[in-house]
């Protein structure tokens, strides 16, 4: 998957090592919608702690530019 370089320093405190651009779509937590460019309802993926992810109510946000960028791309 191709990333743009902004995206890519939007994402300063990625704690996993950008793996989601590593790996097959097993490290990408699933998508559920997008709310927009830059916000994404996701079911988390439990076997990562991720500072991007947040709960809102019974659901959770990601907030990480590489992850939405990878879902308003190629909808992964």
């Amino acid at each position: 998957m191709e990333i743009s370089e902004d995206t890519l320093r939007k994402t300063r405190n990625c704690g996993n090592d950008f793996s989601c651009l590593n790996g097959g779509k097993e490290c990408l937590c699933e998508a559920v919608v997008s709310s927009g460019y830059d916000v994404l309802f996701i079911n988390p993926n439990s076997k990562k702690d991720c500072i991007y992810c947040t709960s809102f109510s019974n659901s959770f946000l990601c907030h990480c530019p590489t992850r939405n960028e990878i879902y308003n791309r190629y909808k992964i």
